[in-house]
């Protein structure tokens, strides 16, 4: 008895170390296995080509993106593809004789229900003339004089009853929008001070979260770039202010990046080409980092609390 508790044990314990390998395998491939990303292009006249290919495991997963091309977008898995666009299957190209068919029904079903609308406004105007013939003149232009004095007193004496309500009405309606209207101005002034009080309390706080941010933000610049671009604005002014901003940054940029100014032309040529690893385990340090800070969680609630 005691032997086959002893061997059920072992079976169970086998399993859940099984189970635990592949668990911490799985984390360690999405958390430590990098993500790499490769991209080229060139553009020369009109001509216009660019590629990228992103990979996790190689060959395990793959995507291709190329334009121009057949396939702008392709995924495989293992080898296989899963996903791809710009392939047009017979089913989704409908035939021309469906085409010509179905423009023949929208001309003629919009030619009849123009016949129709011409024939009511027809049987309208008939209508119309067979009334204002059937009325007498002169009976119907006293009836109307009578009515018309009788609603003309009668709206005389409700009009200035009406202007009195209608100016109170107004004047409550103006002091509650410019109410509503100053306590509006009086909360937004009252939420940027309570966040500027903030940002100026935590100020250091805030900078160490950037920090943090770039430095994971760092991780994935491409390792190899270059890029070769001859730009122009069309206007020498805007093309120097790119190139001072260029010549301000050029020693921040990643790889070797060469900008060549024209001056008095609209003029943009160029290739490139890069490559860089992602890997999901910094940006995880990184959060665990800005959360695991007291002084951030506090600073939430109180963003939360407005």
């Amino acid at each position: 008895m005691l032997s086959i508790v002893l061997f059920v044990l072992k079976f169970v314990g086998i399993i859940f170390l099984v189970l635990l390998s592949l668990v911490l395998l799985i984390l360690g491939l999405v958390l430590f296995a990098p993500i790499k990303y490769k991209g080229s292009g060139q553009k020369y006249g009109e001509c216009l080509q660019v590629q990228a290919w992103v990979t996790y495991l190689n060959p395990i997963v793959r995507i291709l993106v190329q334009y121009p091309s057949e396939h702008i977008v392709q995924v495989k898995i293992c080898g296989f593809t899963v996903f791809k666009t710009g392939d047009k299957s017979e089913e989704e190209v409908p035939d021309e004789r469906i085409q010509k068919t179905t423009k023949e029904k929208e001309e003629s079903s919009f030619e009849n229900n123009k016949a129709v609308e011409q024939e009511c406004r027809s049987q309208e105007i008939i209508q119309e003339k067979e009334k204002s013939d059937s009325q007498p003149s002169g009976v119907s232009n006293a009836g109307e004089q009578a009515v018309s004095f009788h609603v003309n007193v009668e709206d005389k004496t409700d009009s200035s009853e009406s202007s009195a309500g209608t100016t109170k009405r107004v004047n409550e309606i103006q002091s509650d929008s410019m109410e509503q209207t100053d306590t509006a101005k009086d909360s937004i002034i009252d939420t940027v001070g309570y966040y500027y009080s903030l940002f100026q309390e935590n100020k250091d706080l805030i900078l160490d979260v950037l920090k943090i941010v770039l430095h994971a933000f760092k991780t994935i610049m491409p390792r190899k770039c270059q890029i070769k671009a001859v730009y122009g604005a069309g206007e020498a002014d805007k093309t120097g202010f790119i190139y001072a901003a260029y010549c301000a940054l050029e020693g921040y940029l990643p790889g070797k990046i060469v900008f060549e100014p024209v001056w008095t032309e609209k003029f943009a040529e160029g290739e490139f080409e890069l490559k860089g690893k992602i890997r999901i385990i910094h940006f995880l340090i990184a959060v665990i980092k800005i959360i695991a800070n007291r002084r951030v969680r506090l600073l939430i609630k109180k963003i939360r609390s407005v």
